[in-house]
């Protein structure tokens, strides 16, 4: 009864603590990504109205960075403050050892180990295909709207340019001059006044008083007997012609889009790779979680953030080593560096060194009792 209480609240003071970590790293995820985001926005690369659901996906494919790291700096913040408030000592003094602390982190971080799971295998495609689909479709219907005045304007996927002399808030241009690019023809359109207008999916441009030249690809001896069609000049009142439709280019490697069970059946070492990444990286939260638990543990005069740089450190050390093991991966190496980089860190969190090294004291100090039982001795038992 008794250690069921302590358990309980023990977890509650650890999710106070993780949720408290959580939003101040997720506020500076956010202020670092949004600054990228809104770069890529000013260059135009990305349509200015899609920078907050951007930001979601991004914020959602964080968390294999975010949530190893609130784990291990909870952990280390929770019972750091209770050995600098002796209540370790007491619940020792009371027959609790470090088995029950370490059964208590390992019940909080299994429930994180799952969710990190549950959101790299399903919900990290998920947000690779709808950002791809997010952006194409703006950038379809955007592509043909954001022209600069008096600049000449390269349209989508290389399909032509565009110059107005003057363009009015409400898209209006005067003085306009179009070159149309397509495989079979090459069109030229000049107007005094046009704009674009959207319909459905489609992209019509309107032009007015202007003149219209077609076929001016340049033909060789060989076009020219089989009669290909000659230049042709039309002068227009109004003209109305659907742009062709833009194949979007801002994509992601299509690898990132697929799910887990196609990944299983990985054909190159880039797919094996990424199998190996989202499966072993989940670990991380226990694996740093435990290693927090270890560094916990400070003196009388230390404060409870006397190893928070040591235990950046580690991560940062931890997951340099995952991206190492994942380049490895991708140039053909084998994948098992993904298992044994956690493996060794675990061993460490769990104290495994100072196992090792009292082994050996152990097996020094009866190697030098059985070396001195077995050496001659005086009548005094001083060994001659």
């Amino acid at each position: 009864m008794f250690f069921g209480i302590l358990q309980r609240a023990l977890l509650k003071e650890l999710l106070a603590t993780f949720l408290a970590v959580l939003v101040v790293l997720l506020l500076i995820t956010f202020g670092s990504e949004v600054t990228r985001v809104l770069a890529k926005a000013v260059r135009g690369d990305i349509p200015a109205d899609l920078v907050m659901d951007l930001m979601i996906f991004k914020l959602v494919r964080a968390q294999d960075v975010v949530l190893p790291l609130v784990a291990l700096i909870a952990v280390m913040l929770t019972f750091g403050r209770m050995h600098q408030d002796q209540e370790i000592v007491v619940m020792q003094t009371g027959g609790i050892g470090p088995g029950f602390f370490r059964k208590t982190v390992v019940l909080f971080l299994i429930p994180l180990t799952l969710l990190l799971y549950w959101v790299m295998l399903f919900v990290f495609p998920w947000s690779y295909q709808n950002e791809r689909t997010l952006i194409n479709d703006a950038l379809s219907k955007n592509s043909y709207v954001n022209i600069e005045a008096a600049t000449f304007n390269e349209l989508v996927n290389n399909q032509g340019v565009i110059y107005a002399q003057e363009v009015s808030n409400d898209g209006r241009m005067s003085q306009v001059w179009v070159s149309l690019k397509t495989s079979e023809n090459d069109l030229i359109l000049t107007a005094r006044e046009g704009q674009f207008i959207r319909n459905a999916d489609e992209v019509i441009l309107s032009l007015k008083n202007g003149w219209r030249y077609s076929n001016l690809r340049v033909m060789t001896s060989d076009e020219l007997a089989s009669n290909r069609k000659p230049l042709e000049v039309q002068k227009f009142e109004h003209f109305e012609g659907i742009l062709p439709k833009t194949v979007a280019s801002y994509r992601y490697a299509k690898i990132d889009e697929k799910p887990i069970e196609e990944l299983w059946l990985y054909q190159t070492s880039r797919e094996r790779a990424l199998l190996h990444s989202r499966l072993s990286i989940p670990l991380s939260i226990l694996v740093l979680g435990l290693i927090g638990l270890r560094l916990s543990k400070t003196g009388p005069r230390q404060g409870r953030f006397a190893k928070l740089f040591i235990a950046l450190l580690i991560f940062i050390i931890y997951n340099q080593l995952v991206l190492s093991a994942d380049d490895i991966a991708k140039e053909g190496g084998s994948p098992v560096w993904f298992w044994l980089i956690p493996s060794v860190f675990m061993l460490w969190a769990l104290g495994w060194d100072q196992k090792f090294v009292k082994f050996l004291k152990r097996n020094s100090i009866q190697s030098k009792k059985q070396r001195g039982s077995s050496c001659p001795k005086d009548q005094f038992g001083n060994p001659l």
